[in-house]
């Protein structure tokens, strides 16, 4: 007994090759894997978003680097805010660069978007410290001045400055001397005043600066204080700035990178096969065999 079944056929495109390649290839490798075209809108208008990010990027890093060494040299764990400042602005950079130079497809826009994230935290950091420390340096230079000011009360130096004429050390104004080598006023901080000055010795206001410079500045001298504070300001305004250059990474990043994987996506789901089955039926048949 016999019986024929249902059959089915199958049907699917397929592609077809001889499995055969000549070895050769144009030696031109591709940043992060994938297509380096762009296939959206979105992600032209982020890779010319990218060149503006380089530009700044570029420029910020170069005009942080003064105030990232003065603060090496000059500030308390000064080289932690060397590295700190710095490196915000490389790491968008280097993202930024992946989709300006390298690749703007969905990969280099999420290496940017990572980059800009991370420079973001970083700056966001940045300026908490540099705030801090600005508020600290401000708030000793308003001390060392109410010092300074009233070790000159009662005192009315005249106008004289470096260079002017006196015979005492009165006829200077603040923070000048009356010199006993051509009877100039000089600057306290010039020379040894006790044996330069006419009287033999510095007028207390000169001798009290030095006071309140040890007892209120971070630095060793008001000199020294002024140049911190002023590249602590300058950095400061610049993180502020270059903050929202980070920002502008995140909103680009974000959508080019969305759109790019949309497309890559819709991309390959219309590349996938199609499979298609076919049934018949074939009515079953009895066949009886002869008996011996």
């Amino acid at each position: 007994l016999r019986f024929s079944g249902l059959e089915l056929q199958t049907t699917a495109t397929m592609g077809k090759g001889d499995g055969k390649g000549d070895g050769k290839g144009d030696g031109k490798g591709e940043c992060c894997g994938g297509s380096k075209d762009v296939k959206t809108t979105t992600g032209g208008a982020a890779k010319g978003a990218s060149i503006f990010a380089i530009v700044m990027e570029s420029i910020g890093t170069i005009l942080n680097v003064p105030p990232a060494c003065c603060m090496c040299c000059l500030a308390p764990c000064g080289c932690c805010f060397c590295i700190l400042i710095l490196s915000s602005g490389i790491a968008h950079l280097v993202g930024a660069s992946v989709v300006g130079c390298c690749s703007g497809n969905a990969c280099g826009n999420t290496a940017w978007l990572t980059t800009a994230a991370i420079s973001f935290v970083l700056r966001g950091i940045t300026l908490l410290v540099v705030s801090i420390w600005v508020a600290k340096l401000n708030k000793e230079w308003e001390d060392y001045i109410d010092c300074y000011d009233k070790n000159n009360d009662g005192l009315t130096p005249g106008s004289g400055g470096s260079g002017a004429s006196c015979t005492t050390s009165e006829d200077c104004r603040k923070e000048y001397y009356c010199q006993s080598f051509g009877l100039t006023c000089n600057y306290c901080g010039n020379s040894d005043c006790p044996t330069s000055s006419v009287e033999s010795s510095c007028p207390f206001w000169c001798e009290g600066k030095d006071e309140c410079e040890e007892e209120y500045l971070t630095c060793e001298d008001a000199t020294c204080q002024k140049a911190i504070r002023f590249w602590f300001d300058f950095a400061l305004a610049i993180v502020v700035i270059y903050t929202f250059v980070s920002i502008y990474g995140l909103v680009f990043g974000t959508a080019a990178c969305q759109a790019e994987r949309k497309a890559e996506q819709e991309k390959a789901n219309a590349g996938t096969p199609m499979v298609v089955v076919q049934q018949s039926a074939t009515p079953a048949t009895a066949e009886y065999a002869p008996q011996k």
